[in-house]
């Protein structure tokens, strides 16, 4: 399991004015009762980045739950499935959503998710 966020390198967190947060789950299969959560950390995301704040998303490897909620966020602003993976593919590495299940979700149900939550930018 992996924490999506920011991590600060001290057991206590100074206060460094880094807003965080953190969210578990697992680098495999999509597991519906998480949707909520991961939606909401892509709104959160949105909202701060389209404010001009500076945004953190990561995960243990920085590739694939770290990948969803950031794909997430591009397709909040206004990019396609398809944009966001290859915008995490050229920007973060080739392996970036290398999870085939999240791929497949993104280009097959988060935009669903996304409209129901009316959270799409207009383009």
């Amino acid at each position: 399991y992996g924490l999506v966020g920011s991590e600060m390198c001290k057991e206590t967190a100074a206060n460094w004015g880094v807003e965080e947060r953190r969210f578990g789950f697992p680098d495999a299969n999509i597991i519906e009762e998480y949707l909520p959560t991961i939606i909401e950390l892509a709104q959160w995301a949105h909202a701060k980045w389209a404010a001009g704040k500076r945004v953190n998303i990561r995960c243990q490897a920085g590739l694939n739950r770290s990948g969803l909620v950031t794909a997430l966020t591009l397709m909040i602003s206004g990019l396609s499935a398809d944009e966001a993976i290859d915008t995490l593919r050229t920007k973060r590495s080739s392996y970036a959503l290398c999870n085939g299940e999240y791929e497949h979700w993104l280009l097959t149900e988060a935009d669903a998710y996304i409209a129901q939550s009316s959270l799409r930018k207009s383009a």
